[in-house]
């Protein structure tokens, strides 16, 4: 109103009029303009909700198809076995791995076991072998453990004894690093540098090669090599690998150099002897494993 007031006195004191306070007249033609209908914006139905995916059925249970044999009739006894069993999920056993898994009954020329804590898998019976307490380890044996859903070899550092019977220490190379476990005795297999399960092997098969006794007989001989594939051999291709005894710089050793066994020298022990750097006759040197170099 102090606004309005102030103007009024301010056009009169110009000389000017009121303004005025009628509607302007409309332009001929023109039409009083009409409120706009609200108009609710189109319901747009929410985003259908995708299918959720059917959960992966199981695709086993897994036999390994046209195994060329022995067939054997062993038993098993205990709540564990050792079994020759796939690395992968498909039961393809073209690579392969020695594992403990429970075991659950025998069925024709297979035994049954559980892997993955859930799925049954069929192995043929000269591939599976009683999970029974490891006899003679001390500190310093050679064993082969049960780790990581597989298996590897290590060196025992303490045994240790509870109400629940002995405790092994041990460490092994696991990803090209050192690692610790303590395991009971039915977990692990005590090497002993002979052709029987769990020891290493020098074996020919187009040039010198080591790998892993899983089955032997007189004549037949199954192990599963640096790449983890099983391979039925003779036995007389078979070369047990002295690998329990610690070498020291400057012991002569056959190893997988190259391409085949050759002869060469320990020129540095690494990691506690879990690894040697062994050179070769060329004068090339190589990292390995423990259990892939043999004493001569």
């Amino acid at each position: 109103m102090r606004w309005s007031l102030s103007l009024a006195l301010f056009v009169v004191a110009c000389g000017g009029t009121t303004p005025p306070t009628t509607t302007p007249p409309q332009p001929v033609g023109s039409a009083t303009p009409k409120e706009t209908a609200k108009v609710d914006p189109p319901k747009v139905d929410p985003k259908p909700e995708e299918p959720k995916p059917e959960e992966p059925k199981p695709k086993g249970p897994f036999h390994w198809t046209k195994f060329p044999g022995p067939i054997v009739k062993t038993t098993i006894s205990t709540k564990q076995a050792w079994a020759v069993i796939p690395v992968g999920l498909e039961g393809d056993w073209g690579i392969a791995k020695l594992a403990l898994l429970d075991y659950v009954r025998a069925e024709g020329d297979e035994h049954v076991l559980i892997r993955m804590g859930k799925e049954e898998i069929f192995v043929p019976r000269a591939m599976v072998r009683e999970a029974t307490p490891a006899k003679g380890v001390k500190k310093g044996s050679t064993v082969v453990v049960n780790v990581a859903a597989a298996s590897a070899h290590a060196r025992v550092t303490e045994i240790t004894k509870g109400d629940d019977g002995e405790w092994v220490k041990f460490q092994y190379l696991w990803a090209g690093s050192v690692s610790d476990g303590e395991l009971a005795l039915h977990e692990m297999v005590l090497v002993e540098d002979k052709l029987a399960f769990g020891n290493m092997v020098e074996y020919e098969d187009k040039g010198g090669h080591a790998g892993m006794v899983v089955f032997t007989e007189k004549n037949m001989t199954w192990v599963i090599d640096e790449t983890g594939r099983p391979l039925r051999l003779g036995t007389n291709f078979m070369k047990p690998m002295k690998i329990t005894k610690a070498l020291k710089k400057g012991d002569r050793v056959r190893a997988p150099l190259g391409y085949q066994f050759a002869e060469g020298t320990v020129t540095e022990v690494l990691d506690g002897g879990l690894r040697y750097k062994v050179k070769d006759q060329n004068g090339k040197e190589e990292k390995l494993a423990f259990h892939l170099v043999s004493g001569i």
